[in-house]
This record gives C-alpha cells, sequence and structure tokens, in this order.
C-alpha cells in the first residue's frame, strides 16, 4: 500500500512539473542586429548611452559597447531576439 502512495505520489508530481514547464517562456538568442553610432561609447565598460542609442532605434533592443575584433576601438553593438 505504502509503494502505491509513493508511486501515486511521484507520478502526480511530474504531471505537475510537466503542465507547469509547458507553460513557461522559452529563452531566445540574441544576435546583434544593428551598430549604434561610435560615440555611444566613450567609455568601454559603460553601456548606458549605448543602450539607450539602441533603443531609439527599436525599443526592443539592447546596447553592449564591445571590443571590436576587426577593428581598433570599441563599438556599440544592438542586440535583439534573433530572426528565425
Amino acid at each position: 500500500m505504502a509503494k502505491n502512495l509513493i508511486n501515486s505520489i511521484y507520478l502526480s508530481a511530474i504531471l505537475i512539473v510537466l503542465l507547469v514547464s509547458n507553460g513557461l517562456p522559452k529563452a531566445k538568442g540574441q544576435c546583434i542586429l544593428e551598430e549604434g553610432p561610435e560615440s555611444a561609447c566613450p567609455v568601454p565598460a559603460v553601456d548606458l548611452n549605448c543602450d539607450s542609442e539602441c533603443k531609439k532605434i527599436n525599443p526592443t533592443y539592447t546596447g553592449k559597447c564591445e571590443l571590436e575584433f576587426s577593428g581598433p576601438g570599441v563599438h556599440c553593438h544592438c542586440y535583439g531576439p534573433c530572426p528565425p
């Protein structure tokens, strides 16, 4: 009898987890969609100006000051959900 009780509790817990996890939003990848103005990153570690410039382009974008490997200096990159 105890085994049946444990099995039913275990099965109920699995069903609850599956029902709840089905409604959770899925994480979406972020891609560089635009390049913000170079003047938005006067201080490399501060993303505030870059973020506001990217939000002017599209309110859903997030701006981040990053070091470019292909060229000198820090650039403002605007991130958003990757296109399908």
